[in-house]
């Protein structure tokens, strides 16, 4: 077991060693701005922990931690104790998250052990790796962590068009603000207004980042690879964005030498209104972060 665990470390070493490998390892104009540190994704599901449900280990040198719901009153929650996100380090024998603490893996060929340091606190746990659910060349095009470039928001009632606006970025602050969308969604500002980032992974994750630096972090699957259709869910979350909830068309342009690639996803949001006909509709174009 002993000689196991050895050959398992220098495997790791070996692969810390290569070059970016990622969902977009073929994109090499992506590579010169890649972190050295950066190695192929990978996320652990834990188990039999009170306090932790996953960490994930994105392949552009980041981490999300999945906490439990705290024993807390629904109302007092926030997203900040459900989820914990920044950059990761390599060190020797496991990872350094910055903002939380370190993490080290010791796995065989039987079993997973995670070994977590944070807060004073120390806790080992079991953990086994969690499939890869989205590893086809068209999905590993969509995995990689996003930046909202600008966003276009329409109105239309009974198909007449009411509201059209494109702004820089993603700040839903300028929908609600606007008059003539006030008559028609009353809905409040949620938690937070303007989004930054979006990471998708092969695991499945589709993590929304937003201008205080909290993150919100749902799944996401192909419900019409066809027809480009995905499908967010936030699951029992009860901080669900409804901008990215459920099904939404996306298109994929492949850049070139003067341009970047992008993502362009749009969500189209029916407000239930009984005597008119009312649409939303939110298009993002995303470019690599």
């Amino acid at each position: 077991m002993k000689k196991i665990k050895i050959l398992l470390s220098l495997m790791a070493l070996f692969t810390f060693s290569l070059a970016f490998v990622s969902c977009s390892s073929d994109e090499e104009k992506n590579n010169d701005s890649s972190p050295n540190f950066v190695t192929e994704g990978v996320k652990y599901n834990i188990q039999g922990s009170e306090e932790f449900s996953s960490i994930e280990f994105t392949p552009n040198g980041e981490y999300i931690v999945t906490r439990k719901t705290p024993a807390k009153n629904s109302g007092d929650i926030t997203l900040a104790d459900l989820y914990v996100h920044g950059k990761f380090t390599v060190i020797d024998g496991g990872y350094r998250l910055d903002g939380f603490g370190t993490v080290a893996i010791d796995q065989d060929l039987a079993s997973t052990k995670i070994t977590i340091i944070s807060e004073g606190y120390t806790h080992e746990v079991n953990a086994t790796v969690a499939p890869k659910k989205l590893s086809d060349d068209m999905s590993r095009a969509f995995c990689r962590h996003w930046r909202f470039s600008k966003s276009h928001f329409a109105l239309r009632v009974n198909n007449n068009v009411l509201v059209d606006f494109d702004i820089d970025g993603c700040d839903f602050s300028k929908w609600y603000r606007n008059d003539k969308v006030k008559d028609y969604d009353t809905d409040k500002e949620q938690f937070n207004s303007r989004c930054k980032d979006l990471l998708l992974t092969e695991y499945g994750t589709f993590a929304v980042t937003y201008a205080d630096d909290f993150i919100n972090v749902g799944t996401w699957t192909w419900e019409d690879k066809g027809d480009n259709i995905i499908g967010c869910d936030w699951g029992f979350n009860s901080f669900r964005d409804d901008h990215f909830n459920g099904s939404m068309s996306t298109e994929f342009v492949k850049g070139s030498t003067d341009a970047e690639d992008q993502l362009i996803i749009t969500k189209q949001i029916n407000l239930h209104n009984p005597y008119f006909l009312v649409i939303s509709e939110f298009t993002y174009t995303l470019v690599p972060r």
